[in-house]
């Protein structure tokens, strides 16, 4: 099982780690809730008028359960988006229940079911305020992409590596400890700030996170934690009540990311024996 994960204090040290913490990985989409506070800091939640459960998704990668559709429709009606202005391709469910109920009815693909349409469902509206329109939100030199790159590099403290996600916009490569680093501050931030109205309303709808019977949405169950996940077998959590954060990248598969979780939590208190027992069985 090769794994590594780091553990880092109030200060960004690290305080347990194994396997190289340094070297650089993609955040996919661990960088999602960060890429949603300019659309915050620019006050667009209100502008629009968003629930707890409509901003939530916003930085999601959900499984297009009905909650997941129902709100995302909703903010296009809001917003006036159309699902077609979405680079993104059609796509089905990634849930098995989502995906069963799609194939007894229509098994039609859309946009609306990709697991990213939420996140590039902001940066479009981010884009349409700085431009007037959503053209080319995806694009690394747009407006929107480049207010979001300095959002990445405040949280991470450094200047990220470049790459395209496989959604087809900007990722970032920083460590494993900066990743961490990154979510110690999404989820000791301020009252008032951008970033704890995110995690509260994470802590309102955790659900809309990812889906029922998710890794993100089990640990944001917990008030004192913001945790995601990126399709690359990473892991990032803030842990409020510590004032600690951890950050893992797996190579064999979520359940060595959670034998992993387990294994720090043995060392330093992270998570309780239930939580353990419903992240251990999500991947049963």
């Amino acid at each position: 099982m090769k794994i590594s994960y780091v553990v880092v204090d109030s200060q960004g040290v690290p305080l347990i780690s194994s396997g190289d913490v340094e070297c650089p990985v993609w955040m996919h989409s661990t960088a999602k809730p960060i890429q949603l506070l300019p659309f915050l800091d620019r006050g667009l939640d209100r502008k629009y008028s968003l629930t707890p459960e409509e901003v939530v998704l916003l930085a999601s990668s959900h499984l297009a359960q009905p909650q997941h559709v129902d709100t995302l429709l909703s903010v296009f009606r809001k917003a006036e988006l159309k699902e077609q202005m979405l680079i993104l391709p059609p796509s089905a469910p990634q849930g098995i229940k989502s995906y069963n109920n799609w194939l007894k009815n229509s098994g039609k693909m859309q946009k609306r079911y990709h697991p990213c349409s939420g996140n590039h469902a902001a940066i479009m509206l981010l884009q349409r305020e700085l431009t007037g329109s959503t053209d080319g939100y995806e694009q690394l030199d747009s407006l929107a992409q480049r207010e979001i790159l300095q959002y990445i590099q405040e949280y991470v403290g450094t200047k990220a590596l470049l790459g395209q996600d496989n959604c087809g916009i900007p990722t970032y490569g920083v460590s494993l400890r900066q990743i961490a680093v990154s979510y110690l501050k999404l989820v000791t931030a301020s009252l008032g700030s951008s970033a704890r109205r995110f995690v509260d309303s994470v802590h309102v709808a955790p659900v809309m996170l990812e889906g029922e019977g998710c890794i993100s949405t089990i640990l944001c169950k917990d008030r004192n934690l913001m945790a995601k996940t990126g399709i690359n077998y990473l892991l990032a959590i803030g842990s409020r009540i510590n004032n600690i954060a951890v950050a893992i990248k797996a190579e064999d598969g979520w359940d060595a990311v959670i034998c992993g979780l387990c294994e720090i939590s043995n060392q330093i208190k992270i998570i309780d024996n239930e939580q353990v027992c419903e992240l251990k069985s999500c991947i049963a």
